[in-house]
């Protein structure tokens, strides 16, 4: 919501996104993108959640995303239409993490163009002869280190270069 922060998206939450839905014409379905579902909307909805981090990574999230998955999201889940996330493996941690019904899950894979899974020897320049870029995005976590950035930016040709690392990781995931 505009001006966000913690107390503008608890207003939103509370009450600013069931006004905006009020306005004409209706929507018959809400589409919440980002796990953030708001409260007391006679809509259906469906939230979209990427993962259950917050539970199994507390550590790498601040409080005001914790204290919503503790306090709201199970709940506002398991209300929802439906629950779309990336992955198989997402779904059954979201099922076991938060009771959401498995049947209410669906699994949307990610979409990757077939360009960037195409392995290519050579590092062409773009267009107008540009250097070649990389872009790591997302904070990067102990939970997803960017393991290759390095190693890429030391074979890339000279120029320009600028990268975001991460701490070591803490070892493989904890099978569950």
């Amino acid at each position: 919501p505009p001006g966000s922060g913690t107390a503008a998206t608890l207003r939103w939450l509370g009450a600013g996104a069931r006004r905006a839905l009020a306005t004409k014409p209706h929507p018959d379905l809400l589409h919440c993108p980002a796990f953030v579902a708001p409260w007391r909307v006679s809509l259906p909805y469906v939230v979209t959640i990427h993962d259950a981090a917050p539970r199994i990574e507390p550590g790498d999230h601040p409080h005001e995303c914790r204290a919503y998955d503790a306090w709201f999201l199970p709940e506002r889940a398991r209300r929802a239409r439906a629950v779309i996330t990336g992955t198989r493996y997402s779904a059954a941690d979201l099922a076991a993490g938060y009771g959401i019904l498995p049947e209410r899950i669906r699994v949307t894979p990610y979409g990757v163009d077939r360009i960037f899974t195409e392995f290519q020897r050579e590092i062409r320049p773009g267009p107008r002869s540009t250097p070649p870029r990389l872009l790591f995005p997302g904070a990067p976590l102990p939970r997803k280190p960017p393991p290759l950035v390095p190693p890429a930016m030391a074979a890339a040709p000279s120029g320009p270069r600028r990268a975001a690392g991460a701490r070591a990781p803490r070892g493989p995931p904890t099978p569950r």
